[in-house]
């Protein structure tokens, strides 16, 4: 909330003259814009979090275009973690146990190598 606010601050400061009017005021719109966004946002994470746990998501998943997606695979379908949305009674750190005795196995090898498949030894972008 506090991102959304600065933004709509540095629009504020940027409109100049239009915020003398009532119409045009971009501070005087951020109180109501924060109310609407408290009132909506509850409602638009609950549909998002049970669209992904029923594994539908409204916004697909783009983690397989990744270059590190291998260990995600890995991660998710071998080690059967899964993500930490408080509906479940399953902590950070029983999902760390998994990664860290397939670690400490050596079944994380393989996937790695995997993500390192292709790659000329040449400096990658980190995004």
């Amino acid at each position: 909330m506090q991102k959304v606010r600065q933004v709509l601050v540095d629009s504020a400061l940027k409109n100049g003259e239009n915020e003398k009017n009532a119409n045009t005021s971009i501070f005087q719109k951020i109180v109501a814009f924060e109310e609407e966004l408290k009132a909506v946002l509850p409602k638009e994470v609950e549909s998002a979090r049970a669209g992904v746990e029923s594994g539908s998501p409204s916004i697909p998943n783009r983690i397989k275009e990744c270059r590190s997606y291998p260990l995600y695979k890995f991660a998710r379908e071998e080690l059967g973690t899964g993500l930490l949305t408080g509906e479940k009674v399953r902590s950070p750190g029983e999902e760390f146990d998994k990664v860290f005795t397939a670690m400490c196995e050596g079944k994380i090898i393989d996937p790695l190598l995997d993500c390192l498949s292709g790659w000329n030894g040449a400096p990658l972008p980190i995004c």
